[in-house]
């Protein structure tokens, strides 16, 4: 089956192919994937693709004159306010497009290419389906009872029989992300991947599969639950030696990580050889686990296997690939791209807010978290919490800094100038 690709054509300018999940911002600016020049109605950041294979979503990002989808203006902000004003009372709506859709910013015009539609949804009476049901007919697992549910299905405590009744948690997805069998097993390769990182600070994988309509996981169960959890049993901060020594293990970790050796890389040609690497892309204080005291990533991999399979819900509900609030800048405007850099932004960025239970930049309760990725810088640590030590402090800062090359360019050298800083 060939690989679907979406097409983001600029009349009379260059033309974009993605064949997996990326973001592309449209505007002005030099840092935009798509730029437009010479056109002083585009705002300087004006508008983004959510490209996910294949689909594809708009979002205007509150601009001065408004994208016009199809002749129809969207997300124009009131000209009477301010940018900072109007950006904070918007509601930022998604878009669907579709094959042959026109998007106009200014003069400029955006056509898009899109395959031949995705594979249907399974009926509805499926997706009501309890996700544990997926595993009915697998005798390795006795379900004991269920840890998390989300959007995209659920997690449950079992006994593995092929561990002597060995807890895990089982990860078991919603049907409609399994219907594509191409898809499925794209993501189960990725998944190989993430199973050949062996460390003591990542959750372990120990299978992953399919079972009836869907799509399982069994991971290594952490019984100290997240340290976002440990953060609201605290009072919604930690004490600094304790919240750093918690990064630096999630950096060991990532260090492992992006040098690791894997079975499954698609090469540029298309074939699939091992390779050397995986970034996470989503650490966030509820990726960090906690079991005996050690602290460990999960979710490794997961988000990128499920958006390179094209199997997340993300083009259907507006949501973007990551979490904005621990999202580096470089991660946007790159997404493609990024290496293992924007891991170690967000391991700092998971840090700030462990010492001072804010997120490093200011998000307005109705501003567009993802224009704030693009246009506002963290906020010195100190202003936020001026008890914690300036050492510590001072790296923090240099680490969150996005103009220029990175600070820490990797998951070591942050750990090494933490460690050298730590209270």
């Amino acid at each position: 089956m060939s690989t679907p690709e979406v097409v983001l054509q600029l009349e009379g300018g260059y033309r974009l192919r993605f064949t997996e999940r990326a973001l592309c911002v449209a505007g002005r600016a030099a840092d935009c994937q798509l730029i437009v020049t010479g056109d002083s109605s585009v705002s300087r950041h004006h508008c983004l693709f959510d490209v996910n294979p294949p689909g594809a979503r708009l979002r205007d990002f509150g601009s001065l004159n408004g994208t016009r989808l199809n002749g129809v203006k969207i997300g124009q902000r009131d000209a009477g306010l301010s940018p900072e004003d109007a950006r904070e009372r918007q509601t930022f709506a998604s878009h669907d497009l579709c094959d042959g859709d026109e998007v106009r910013l200014g003069d400029a015009i955006v056509r898009v290419t899109l395959p031949r539609a995705a594979p249907p949804p399974v009926p509805a009476a499926a997706q009501r389906d309890d996700p544990r049901a997926a595993l009915a007919g697998n005798d390795r697992y006795e379900i004991v009872r269920e840890l998390d549910r989300g959007g995209m299905g659920a997690v449950y405590l079992a006994h593995d029989r092929a561990r002597g009744g060995a807890q895990v948690a089982v990860k078991v997805m919603l049907p409609e992300l399994a219907v594509d069998s191409a898809a499925t097993a794209r993501f189960l390769r990725e998944i190989d991947n993430t199973r050949a990182l062996r460390h003591e600070n990542i959750v372990a994988f120990h299978d992953a599969g399919t079972s009836g309509r869907s799509l399982f996981l069994a991971v290594e169960y952490c019984d100290g639950g997240s340290v976002q959890d440990l953060v609201v049993r605290r009072g919604g901060r930690l004490a600094p030696a304790e919240a750093t020594a918690i990064c630096c293990a999630a950096l060991d970790g990532l260090a492992h990580a992006h040098e690791a050796v894997v079975p499954h890389v698609e090469l540029a040609d298309g074939n699939i050889a091992a390779g050397r690497g995986v970034i996470h892309r989503d650490i966030k204080p509820q990726n960090i686990l906690l079991a005996g005291g050690v602290a460990k990533l999960a979710d490794f991999g997961l988000s990128k296997a499920l958006d390179k399979a094209g199997l997340t819900r993300n083009t259907r509900t507006g949501m973007v690939a990551g979490t904005p609030v621990f999202m580096a800048r470089r991660q946007l405007i790159d997404y493609r791209y990024a290496g293992p850099e924007v891991d170690v932004w967000s391991v700092a960025a998971a840090l700030y807010y462990l010492l001072t239970g804010a997120a490093p930049r200011n998000f307005a309760p109705r501003s567009d978290p993802y224009l704030v990725v693009l246009e506002q810088d963290a906020v010195p640590i100190r202003h936020r919490r001026d008890d914690i030590p300036a050492p510590l402090a001072d790296v923090i800062d240099r680490a969150l800094r996005e103009n220029g090359a990175p600070a820490f360019a990797t998951a070591a050298a942050l750990g090494d100038a933490l460690a050298s800083s730590r209270p």
